[in-house]
């Protein structure tokens, strides 16, 4: 098993800062879709207008500006939701270093 400088399991530190860490929160964002206008056309828009969109089959799920997961839009409850499909691997470390910094 390996041991810190001190003697001490490294196991029991590590699970002790994986508890800290998981009770951490961390906000979730994905963009449904995105186009692109004409400046004019943008500077004409009024409300009530209504700009024409594709939703995508799927949508990334990102943690502090990095893609994680990728997503399937739709509902839950009667609420939008987004379902995971896949997990990104390897990107978690990568946030979890930017949150603490």
């Amino acid at each position: 098993t390996p041991r810190s400088d001190d003697g001490q399991d490294d196991t029991f530190w590590n699970n002790a800062v994986r508890g800290r860490l998981e009770d951490i929160s961390i906000g979730l964002q994905s963009t449904l879709t995105q186009t692109v206008l004409r400046l004019g056309d943008v500077l004409s828009l009024q409300p009530g207008d209504v700009i024409p969109v594709s939703l995508p089959d799927q949508v990334m799920v990102e943690a502090a500006g990095t893609a994680v997961f990728a997503a399937r839009i739709g509902t839950s409850r009667n609420r939008n939701a987004v379902e995971i499909m896949s997990t990104l691997n390897n990107q978690m470390p990568a946030i979890l270093n930017r949150e603490n910094h």
